[in-house]
This record gives structure tokens, sequence and C-alpha cells, in this order.
């Protein structure tokens, strides 16, 4: 449809990443042309499923392509297109000779999420990260949702999808995700002009680390609004600071 339209440039450039037991790059860094358009439909017709879809190796082929991209005014986006929950294989913690498949959703989700987040922290507003689960409506798709949440800690954005093993469905999911990404481009450029502005290449902190791992229940603190003093403590359940009333009933400053 973009190549079709006219609104493809050159500039917009695909890789795409194989999704097995180990990864690999099977198209690299290819502009948006009939070219690529050709070599997609040559994998489609060519590609078998086999072994494991392993999630770890393919994230971290994909940060290692993304870091190639050093230019804070391009926009960038991750799609992850899966049929199902993670297949990795996390080594046994009490035996370091072993192995078992991890039935632990909770330990799967932290392992795609730690890599989710790292690209997150790293990239901030310029990254979009988009998860598509491609598979009958009775799969897991719950690591795949994680996942998407996640990217809003650092400032980025993610979109989780389910769709019908149907192209058409696929198709649609597929063109939503091209708005997106132009959003993101035109929040990248001056207001006025068409030169871009660059985000920072600065490390960003989830905006609930302090949350996590610093305040609790028991915090208390007394604040001043308009020359009025209040004491408030911090909700773990609400994440932020709630009224807890002075200590006397009648107190009405400090």
């Amino acid at each position: 449809k973009q190549l079709q339209d006219g609104l493809s440039k050159s500039s917009d450039v695909f890789t795409i990443v194989s999704l097995r037991s180990t990864s690999s790059i099977l198209v690299d860094r290819q502009p948006s042309d009939w070219i690529l358009f050709n070599k997609i439909i040559h994998l489609l017709r060519t590609s078998e499923p086999m072994s494991d879809g392993n999630y770890a190796p393919a994230l971290d082929l994909a940060e290692q392509l993304l870091s190639c991209n050093s230019s804070g005014s391009c926009a960038l986006m991750l799609l992850f297109l899966s049929d199902g929950k993670p297949s990795d294989r996390i080594p046994r913690s009490s035996k370091a000779d072993g192995s078992l498949p991890v039935s632990n959703l909770e330990k799967l989700q932290d392992m795609a999420c730690s890599r989710v987040d790292r690209l997150a922290s790293r990239f901030g507003r310029r990254l979009k990260i988009a998860t598509i689960g491609f598979a009958a409506p009775e799969q897991d798709f719950d690591t795949l949702k994680v996942m998407a949440e996640r990217p809003a800690e650092f400032g980025s954005s993610g979109t989780f999808q389910a769709v019908s093993l149907d192209p058409q469905s696929l198709g649609f999911a597929l063109g939503s995700l091209t708005s997106s990404l132009t959003t993101t481009r035109t929040e990248l450029t001056h207001l006025g002009t068409d030169s871009q502005r660059a985000v920072r290449d600065v490390r960003r902190e989830s905006r609930n680390i302090a949350d996590e791992h610093a305040l609790s229940d028991d915090w208390l603190h007394y604040q001043r609004r308009h020359d009025k003093v209040s004491r408030v403590k911090w909700s773990i359940s609400e994440h932020r600071w709630v009224s807890a009333g002075l200590l006397h009933p009648h107190a009405r400053a400090v």
C-alpha cells in the first residue's frame, strides 16, 4: 500500500530477523522499495516453521541492529511477530550443567521484558515497540502483552495486537503501525519546518523505579503548597502521595 501510494522513501529501511532456536538476519537494512517487497514474498513462499521460537536471541540481535543507528532524529520501530509464548530454555539455578523448559510464565516475561527495557531506556520516545500475536485465539499471548506495556515506563510507546490467521487481518494490523510510525516522525519534526529534532542518547530510568525499589507505605513527609502544610504518605497501590492528615486532629500548621 505504501509503495503503491508513493509514500515510502529510500531512507525508510527494513531489517528482518528470524525467530527460531537461534536468530539470523534475513533482510539487512533494505530500503522500502519493490526489491524489498519481492524479497519478502520469496521468504513467505520458501520459509517453513521449524524448531523453537526463542525470544531472547531475537531481541538481542534486534538490539544490536537498532544500536547501529546513532541518529537521534530517526524514528525507530521494533515489530515482534510471534505465534505464541517463548520457547526459551533458562539454565537450572541449582545445577550449572543442566537446563529445563521453564513453565513459570513470570520468569519468561522477566527475561523478555528486561531486553525490552534496555531498548526503551536507550532510545526513549523515538522508539515504538509493537508486538503481534499471529495464531489461533486460544494461544497464550501474555508475554507479548507485557512486552508492549513496558516501553511506556521509559517514555517510549508500545502496542499489542492479536490477529487471526488470515492475510487481511495481519495487513490491517501492519497498516495501523505504519500510521503510528508516521506520528512518531511528526513528533520528531520541528513545528513549521522539515528539520528533525534529535532525541538525546542517554539512558532513561523507569518512571516507577522509585516506587519499586525505594518507597513503601511507611514513607511519610510534609509538603507545603500555597502556604498550607499537609502530611502525606506513599501509596503503593496508587503509586502516588496521598493525604495522611496531621498528627493532631486540630492541627492546622507545622
